[in-house]
């Protein structure tokens, strides 16, 4: 099925946008900042959108060379960097609700692996 040029670019696809957020997770995935990270960078590409004219470029400017026949695809990258970043947040704050132990099955886990220990060693 052929999509319009204006979806993705010439050349892009969403395979395209797949790597580049896939490159681009590998150096920005810390625990403690992810949501900072995608915050950032979903309010820079807004205000890039609407103070500096990202928006008319995207919409308006010539396929010229490689980016500009792209733009689309390329610029989306960083909304879909955005809702990447949250996703994996909100992921791992679901993850550490579901596995986190209550500190009554930690004693008992301790006393557990006190014995198993004591087990090995003799």
């Amino acid at each position: 099925m052929q999509e319009h040029v204006s979806e993705w670019g010439i050349h892009w696809n969403f395979y395209g946008t797949i790597s580049v957020v896939s490159f681009a997770l590998v150096f920005l995935q810390d625990i403690r900042h992810s949501l900072l990270y995608a915050v950032v960078i979903i309010t820079g590409y807004e205000f890039a959108l609407t103070s500096f004219g990202l928006k008319d470029y995207i919409f308006y400017s010539p396929r010229v060379n490689l980016i500009s026949a792209n733009k689309e695809g390329i610029f989306s990258s960083f909304g879909y960097l955005a809702l990447a970043l949250i996703g994996m947040t909100f992921g791992r704050y679901v993850f550490l609700a579901l596995h986190t132990p209550s500190p009554e099955s930690l004693g008992e886990q301790s006393k557990r692996e006190k014995k198993l220990l004591v087990k090995l060693v003799l």
